[in-house]
C-alpha cells in the first residue's frame, strides 16, 4: 500500500476501494470509478492512470495476498480494507522505523506520500500532467477543451518517478532497514 500510495501519488481511499478488476493489464491502465475518488463525484469521470512494470509487479505481490477477494487490500479476516486500518498500519511502521534512527525521526502519514509525489514529479514532467497523475482536475477552461489524456506523459513521468524513488531508497545510510 505504501510503495503503490507513494508511485502513484493517489489518495488512499482510491487503493483502499481498488478492485481487481479496476487494473487493466491488456491496456496497462487503473481506472479509478468516479465513486471511488474525490474529484469523481462531481465530474462523473473515472482517473486513468498508466500502469508501468513496477506497478504491475508491487499490484500483483498485493493480490498474492488477498485471498482471492474482488479487492486488491483485504484483511486478515478477508474484508475489504478500512479507511481506519491503514492508519494503524502507518502508525506500527513509523513505530518500528523510529527503533532504527535517531531522535530526529519525523513520523509521516500517508497523505505526506501523495505530496512528496507530487512535489518529486515536479521536476520530471509539466504541472498539467503531474495534476493529472494525482487525479487533479485541470483548471479553469483547459478541462473543458482539452481531452487528451496525457496516458504517455504520465507513464513516462511514473518510470521517471518511480527510479529516482529506487536510487533514493537504495542509498538509504541504514543499509539493515531500508528506509
Amino acid at each position: 500500500m505504501v510503495k503503490l500510495c507513494l508511485l502513484f501519488g493517489c489518495r488512499v481511499g482510491e487503493l483502499l476501494k481498488a478492485k481487481v478488476n479496476d487494473f487493466d493489464y491488456e491496456k496497462n491502465i487503473w481506472i479509478v470509478p468516479p465513486a471511488n475518488h474525490k474529484t469523481g463525484r462531481s465530474s462523473k469521470k473515472p482517473i486513468v492512470r498508466p500502469i508501468i512494470p513496477a506497478a504491475k509487479e508491487l499490484i500483483e505481490q498485493v493480490k498474492r495476498l488477498n485471498y482471492g477477494s474482488e479487492y486488491l487490500f483485504v484483511t486478515f479476516e478477508k474484508k475489504p480494507f478500512s479507511k481506519s486500518g491503514h492508519t494503524k498500519l502507518i502508525e506500527r511502521l513509523n513505530k518500528e522505523m523510529s527503533k532504527y534512527f535517531d531522535d530526529s525521526y519525523t513520523f509521516w502519514s500517508i497523505h505526506d506520500l501523495r505530496r512528496t509525489m507530487r512535489t518529486g514529479v515536479s521536476e520530471l514532467t509539466p504541472p498539467h500532467v503531474a495534476e493529472i497523475m494525482i487525479g487533479h482536475k485541470l483548471p479553469g477552461i483547459w478541462q473543458v477543451y482539452d481531452k487528451h489524456t496525457y496516458l504517455n506523459e504520465q507513464r513516462e513521468a511514473y518510470e521517471l518517478w518511480w527510479n529516482k524513488v529506487t536510487k533514493i531508497v537504495s542509498r538509504s545510510p541504514n543499509s539493515q532497514h531500508l528506509a
